[in-house]
């Protein structure tokens, strides 16, 4: 939580007898996203009420709504209190499309106005795009014409737009390639990510993540070093087909709690927020066994949490998707016991996080996007047939 906005939680009081600042709107939308599942319809009316005035004029909140709303505002400035997870209410199951056969994760990017999917088909390993206006009906999907039409190695696409442009990484045979499109029917020739440091193509062991921060685009992966080390490989760059600069922050290993590792083969979950770039990883084994570890980056230095629920982390069952919105960003992926699909995100600082456990029976792992102002995740369930399944809050 920004701390401009903890400031302003701590003053309310002085707040709910004159007018609210309109700078200070998006404090209060945050405080109605958190007391939601906690404070009186009534209370969260009057707040609803204050954010939909046409005149900027704010009715004082009763003594009993300041009160509660000054308890929720401490809590939830320090952790995110189990319940409180806005998309707990995600529905499920979601749409379903049985012409959409997922092979591997998805990969959910907005683009031009449209909600757009990468995935690989489990029919014929090639990769396929496809898109929706609405978040409801669905193209036919099609293989972007600049990219290999089947795709070997069992890892996932990534997608993000960045630059007014559609971006498109896959891997093929452990090595990652490139495309990227204006107009979303007409794809550059896909090409070989370089690693400007040595000129190499960039390797990975697992599926690629893209996403945006401080105006670049990032390219996260599972990479191997010597012996049984992997590592969170990260890269920016200004023009994708030129190259990207290694950066390798929360990469996991020594800088990690108890020196864990991202597991082989798994996809980094990565979204800014707030100006920090958050990750978010499955882990290796040894300590965590395969449990979700969170890094946020935040340009300078990286921190390092392992979510908990009740003292006990929660355990990712392969790769993590992840996805903000205003001054939130949120994880999705599959669990390691049971294959429930878990959200979590952070509130405020470090400490618990609220994890929501929102369909079964996940087959693969989510991905997760923010469309028309609303968090979009596309999975699939077992004995499905690899059917594509979308909801949103």
């Amino acid at each position: 939580m920004a701390l401009s906005c903890l400031s302003f939680y701590l003053t309310f009081p002085r707040f709910s007898h004159k007018i609210i600042p309109p700078e200070k709107g998006l404090c209060l939308v945050n405080w109605l996203i958190a007391s939601r599942a906690r404070a009186p319809y009534s209370c969260r009316k009057q707040i609803r009420f204050n954010l939909q005035s046409s005149k900027g004029e704010f009715m004082r909140l009763t003594h009993t709504c300041l009160r509660i709303a000054i308890t929720i505002i401490l809590v939830a400035s320090s952790k995110f209190a189990l319940g409180q997870n806005p998309l707990a209410d995600l529905p499920s199951p979601g749409n379903v499309y049985t012409n959409q056969q997922f092979g591997t994760s998805p990969s959910a990017a907005e683009f031009n106005n449209e909600l757009w999917i990468a995935y690989k088909s489990n029919a014929n390993n090639a990769l396929y795009l496809t898109w929706s206006s609405d978040g409801t009906t669905f193209s036919t999907p099609f293989v972007p014409n600049s990219v290999l039409s089947a795709v070997d190695d069992g890892t996932a696409p990534a997608i993000a737009t960045y630059s007014g442009q559609l971006w498109v990484a896959f891997s093929n045979s452990g090595l990652l390639f490139i495309t990227s499109t204006s107009d979303g029917v007409n794809f550059a020739h896909a090409q070989q990510v370089i690693d400007t440091s040595t000129s190499v193509q960039i390797r990975a062991n697992g599926s690629p993540t893209l996403t945006v921060y401080n105006g670049e685009l990032w390219l996260g992966v599972v990479q191997n070093g010597s012996g049984s080390a992997t590592a969170a490989a990260n890269y920016e760059s200004i023009n994708p087909y030129s190259g990207f600069v290694p950066m390798n922050v929360c990469s996991g290993g020594a800088t990690a709690p108890n020196g864990e590792m991202p597991q082989t083969g798994s996809a980094i979950g990565m979204s800014a927020v707030g100006g920090n770039l958050w990750f978010g990883y499955q882990t290796q084994g040894g300590y965590l066994n395969h449990n979700f570890l969170a890094c946020v980056w935040n340009g300078s230095s990286a921190s390092y949490v392992i979510p908990t629920n009740s003292g006990v982390p929660f355990r990712a069952g392969g790769g993590v998707s992840a996805a903000s919105l205003g001054t939130q960003v949120y994880f999705f992926f599959k669990n390691y016991s049971n294959h429930d699909l878990i959200v979590l995100s952070p509130f405020g600082g470090f400490g618990d996080y609220s994890g929501i456990a929102i369909n079964g029976n996940q087959q693969i792992n989510p991905g997760a996007t923010v469309f028309n102002g609303h968090y979009y995740v596309a999975y699939t369930q077992n004995n499905s047939g690899h059917h594509m399944y979308v909801t949103h809050d």
